[in-house]
């Protein structure tokens, strides 16, 4: 039986005006006994089935099981709603005949159905219902197949074996999950199944998989069938629309475009969000927006094959299709310096097409690289994936690279980063040509005594006039221009010359660091030997100059430079070694003893007192360092937790900000401005350890009360506590304290005895407000206490209350506090 939907409705218009074989037979039914009336006449003319039906269920047994229950709700549906309702079925009567007919129901009065039943189809044998039977099973148009409750094919009719590329012989047994193309979510596949299982059937557009690996979009109708109990089957009707791709155009489905088997919009988004999570720390994402320049002619089918190639594209790592024939192309760049990034951009994108090209045919490609492209780049002129996927595609709308043009940044962020990087290319190679560069001093002070070791010699370019960059960025672009060796000299140059300068403010046992870059195409031997006869012709004594050799990973001790270390070595000079843990650093360099001051990098250091992992880094280097004679010095120390943390695991030098800051030779601090920092920051950490001794005597977990709290709220407390103290507290302060003594002033002898009098009783309605102490003891949770028995003298009365600077109330000290504290202090 199949309840009438609105897509099922049998039109009962249509069938009255056609002309009919078979008479309507009328009937009724008595809900309250069951019994089933019908004209008997017409009845028998129709079926050859003599049995009188006197009750519903007799009516019931005619019809199969899977639509019993589904006939029953019809009924039910009309005497609950009294609305009008028709369904089909089929009547079977004998082992051979049946009869499909369409029943109509009125609700008469309450409790009496009425309505008709008329047959629309006769099947009198075996033969007809064969012959029905093989023509619709056999059809040229529609894939038929007929699956068992687990989806494993039972049998299919020739059109699903031509459609499906495969044997029927191959097809049975299979289960219809092989067919999946993977373009479909787990969640579509979940809604569809719960569909058929909640109303019995499903209909819509989906992908599969040829068997030669061919995507290919089906219209499939699945529905459920239950001849018996228990029994479950599935039946498919599936359409290929390959030869109907007109029909697909802008056509989605669990969020896959159906013609191009894309994911769409929504779907790409979701994606691109993923793999802009994997972004690491020198790699970028890149999306472009790409409308081909295709013609109407076999338009449609250009785009499918864009699709199927894009899908073997290794370089577009997330693609898409957005609607009227344009696509979403996600890629990833890779660079090793900043400076790079703009290469690396067009490098990828030039790799991309590329790929594309060998996937796809001459004809797709061109009309790809003819057709308008928008490109945005995350980090650069995008911030989101939205944002990517936006200003992408308004890049490619506008055209912002100007007419005729086909690639369109959508920023031009990354043409004027091009000509930004050339403006300060120019302006560095000014600069170091003409020698305009200064000299900053940093001090590197003694770990444990804060004493004044040396002074690092740093770079410093004049104010550029054409655009900004820091001097990390200025240093970056000498490299690239190898401008590095002349800068360094330049540096070094300027920095030995001042050596007499800082010895007569500061003394001579003051060193000097200057750095030498190996990122250079110079011979490195040559530049560390120009270096050598710099310190020798500026310096008497050479062991107080450290050379601190930055990108490493370009020195190869095993070979000639080596000798060149070596050299310096004899005549006192110290090697440090920059940045190490970075980059490409290696313990290698420091078993071969050309090394003998290693800096740790700044990154390192920076929170190392929240930071675990940096902790055991920092602690393992310097260790090792130890163990092989090499000094350790901590760069980028901005607070004093971080160098009380260096102090604990032996660093021997410290540098950074919490000194001070690089400044220029007449701008360096007094020789006594380092230890009397150091000595503030000692004291400072000596107070905080014992603020933090005294804090942890404070007792913050106490029980409150409100000034508007009752007399007799405090009276029952006081009988379970009587040694207690209770602060009110109104808005975060401390008004004042209650004890026994403030509660006994209040209580008569006969309160809460049967003398109690109508007076007495309505003073334990008073508030607290009215019997606290408000004279008491107040002290910051701040306090110093470097002389704790001056407190007490001048603070005798307890407990303490203990408030912060906004005066809000911490918590408090009792006199058995105090006490215990000094026994404890004592004792260690």
């Amino acid at each position: 039986m199949n309840i009438v939907d609105s897509h099922l409705t049998v039109n009962k218009k249509i069938i009255s005006k056609r002309e009919n074989r078979f008479p309507v037979i009328e009937w009724s039914l008595n809900i309250t006994t069951q019994q089933f009336s019908y004209d008997q006449h017409a009845f028998r003319s129709v079926f050859q089935y003599s049995q009188p039906i006197v009750t519903v269920s007799e009516l019931m047994t005619l019809l199969t099981y899977e639509m019993r229950e589904k006939a029953k709700q019809v009924f039910r549906s009309v005497l609950t709603t009294g609305k009008s309702q028709h369904f089909t079925c089929c009547l079977m009567f004998s082992s051979e005949e049946f009869v499909y007919v369409v029943f109509t129901l009125n609700l008469a009065k309450a409790n009496v159905v009425k309505g008709t039943m008329q047959p629309l189809m006769k099947f009198a044998n075996h033969m007809e219902i064969a012959n029905i039977f093989q023509s619709l099973f056999e059809n040229e148009h529609h894939g038929i197949l007929l699956t068992d409750s687990e989806s494993k094919i039972l049998v299919c009719n020739s059109y699903f074996e031509k459609q499906m590329g495969v044997k029927r012989g191959e097809l049975i047994g299979k289960h219809t999950r092989s067919f999946n193309a993977g373009r479909h979510s787990e969640e579509f596949y979940q809604n569809m199944w719960s569909k058929i299982h909640n109303d019995g059937h499903w209909s819509g557009v989906i992908l599969n998989r040829h068997p030669n690996g061919e995507v290919f979009p089906h219209e499939l109708t699945i529905q459920k069938i239950s001849p018996v109990k228990d029994k479950i089957f599935y039946l498919g009707l599936t359409v290929d629309l390959k030869q109907q791709l007109s029909r697909l155009m802008d056509t989605e489905l669990g969020g896959i475009d159906l013609l191009t088997k894309q994911p769409t919009k929504e779907k790409f988004l979701t994606e691109l969000s993923m793999f802009c999570q994997k972004t690491g720390h020198h790699s970028g994402k890149i999306v472009l927006v790409v409308k081909p320049k295709f013609t109407e002619e076999n338009f449609h089918q250009n785009l499918v094959e864009l699709s199927d190639s894009l899908f073997h594209v290794r370089l577009a790592q997330v693609t898409g299709y957005l609607e009227k024939g344009v696509f979403a192309i996600c890629t990833e760049y890779h660079f090793e310096h900043n400076n790079e990034q703009s290469r690396a951009i067009r490098s990828a994108i030039r790799y991309l097409f590329q790929d594309i090209k060998f996937h796809a045919s001459k004809a797709i490609h061109e009309a790809l690289v003819k057709g308008k492209i928008g490109v945005s780049v995350l980090g650069l002129d995008s911030q989101s994936p939205e944002e990517l996927l936006s200003n992408s595609t308004e890049a490619m709308v506008e055209g912002h690279a100007g007419e005729g043009k086909h690639l369109n940044f959508y920023f031009k962020s990354i043409h004027d980063e091009i000509n930004r990087k050339k403006q300060l290319e120019l302006f560095v190679s000014d600069v170091i040509k003409k020698k305009l560069l200064s000299v900053h001093y940093q001090p590197i002070v003694n770990c444990k005594t804060g004493e004044l070791v040396k002074f690092e010699a740093l770079c410093r370019f004049p104010k550029s006039p054409v655009t900004k960059a820091n001097i990390e960025e200025m240093i970056t672009i000498a490299e690239d221009i190898d401008l590095i060796a002349d800068l360094d000299h330049c540096i070094s140059t300027n920095a030995l010359k001042d050596l007499n300068k800082l010895h007569e403010k500061y003394g001579e046992q003051i060193g000097l660091t200057i750095n030498c870059s190996l990122n250079t195409k110079q011979d490195i031997t040559e530049v560390l030997a120009k270096l050598a006869q710099q310190i020798l012709a500026y310096v008497h004594t050479p062991g107080q100059i450290t050379i601190e050799l930055t990108e490493s990973a370009y020195f190869d001790s095993q070979y000639k430079q080596s000798n060149i270390l070596n050299d310096l070595h004899k005549i006192g000079v110290n090697i440090a070694i920059d940045d190490f843990g970075t980059g490409y650093s290696s313990f290698s360099y420091l078993t071969g003893g050309l090394f003998n001051i290693l800096k740790i990098d700044k990154i390192f250091v920076t929170d190392i007192h929240q930071d675990r992992n940096k902790y055991n880094i920092v602690k393992m280097i310097t260790g090792l360092s130890h163990t092989l004679g090499v000094k350790v010095i901590a760069e980028g120390v901005e607070n004093e937790d971080e160098l009380f943390v260096l102090q604990t695991l032996q660093v021997d030098y410290i540098q950074g900000y919490l000194f001070a800051k690089p400044k220029a030779l007449s701008d360096l601090d007094h020789p006594d401005y380092f230890v009397k920092k150091f000595n503030q920051v000692m004291q400072l950490n000596n107070n905080n350890n014992q603020l933090e001794r005294f804090s942890s005597i404070i007792k913050t977990q106490i029980d409150k009360l409100l000034p508007n709290d009752h007399l007799v709220k405090t009276y029952d407390y006081f009988n379970q506590n009587p040694k207690h103290v209770l602060p009110v507290i109104f808005k975060k302060k401390c008004l004042g304290l209650v004890s026994v003594s403030e509660i006994n002033l209040h209580i008569s002898p006969t309160m809460g005895t049967d003398a109690e009098t109508t007076q007495e009783s309505k003073k334990w309605k008073k508030p607290i407000s009215q019997l606290m102490n408000v004279e008491f003891t107040k002290l910051l949770n701040t306090i110093v206490v470097d002389n704790l028995a001056a407190l007490i003298k001048d603070n005798p009365n307890f407990p303490w209350v203990i408030v912060d600077d906004k005066e809000h109330f911490v918590g408090m000290i009792f006199k058995t506090d105090i006490f215990n504290y000094l026994i404890e202090e004592n004792s260690q």
